[in-house]
């Protein structure tokens, strides 16, 4: 809506990029509402725009196959960590599965915690606010904990035994994602726990690295890929910076 305000006062003499990082007229169809306006939004942003970046594959798919009129000129360009989040792989490690993050019940905490007593190591959830931590109680197997401030998370997920994400098996974790978490796991060499959805084993690819992926929805495969991590070695950390993604971006100015 500001986009096409703006063009109303100013005149066609700029090109634009068009980022999007989902398709709001599928998720609002998701939601049982009616996604005609938003439908037309979208067509005229993309009517209008020079480029299209799209936050992963799954995100530029789905423009591609709802909206017939969008610019040749189409990048994906995933999210990214900063270079000081890189960290080598500490002398011992603690031996617990973490996961970062808010504690939103959508993200399966509570599911989490009913598998938690059969998995190989305890969990920490670390990052829920303080009405999540009264709403997911701890149990002997996981404590929920409260955020840490943002320059201890690398060293901290450094020297975990295991990192977990968790990601529902919807439209957004299988097709519009591209984690900020994940990226931040990635910067360290600890062996990472994820669901094996579209979007992750997109960001294995161009990563190059082992991930332990587990069946969404399916317990014993999670408690698998836990102890598969577990006894794993650690990984070669991979750096994906933000220079990087600008660097991308700074190629299709041009």
């Amino acid at each position: 809506r500001r986009l096409l305000a703006a063009l109303e006062t100013h005149t066609r003499r700029h090109r634009i990029i068009l980022e999007t990082h989902e398709l709001d007229s599928a998720l609002t169809a998701d939601r049982g509402e009616d996604s005609r306006s938003v439908l037309q939004l979208e067509a005229r942003c993309a009517e209008l725009s020079h480029a299209l970046v799209a936050n992963c594959g799954g995100t530029l798919r789905a423009w591609e196959e709802t909206h017939a009129a969008l610019p040749s000129l189409r990048q994906v360009s995933h999210n990214a960590t900063a270079p000081a989040r890189y960290r080598t792989s500490p002398a011992s490690r603690d031996p617990v599965v973490r996961v970062l993050g808010s504690a939103r019940a959508f993200k399966g905490v509570s599911q989490l915690q009913a598998i938690s007593e059969c998995s190989p190591l305890p969990i920490e959830w670390i990052g829920a606010s303080d009405d999540e931590r009264s709403r997911a109680a701890d149990t002997t197997s996981m404590r929920i904990l409260p955020p840490i401030p943002y320059t201890e998370v690398p060293d901290v997920l450094a020297r975990s035994q295991v990192l977990l994400l968790p990601l529902q098996d919807n439209r957004f974790g299988r097709w519009l994602t591209s984690p900020l978490k994940l990226w931040d796991y990635l910067a360290t060499g600890t062996p990472i726990v994820a669901p094996d959805l579209p979007t992750i084993t997109e960001i294995q690819a161009l990563a190059r690295t082992e991930l332990h992926l587990y069946r969404t929805g399916d317990t014993s495969d999670l408690i698998r890929a836990l102890s598969e991590a577990q006894s794993a070695p650690t990984r070669s950390p991979f750096l994906r910076s933000w220079d990087d993604r600008a660097r991308e971006l700074e190629s299709l100015f041009e």
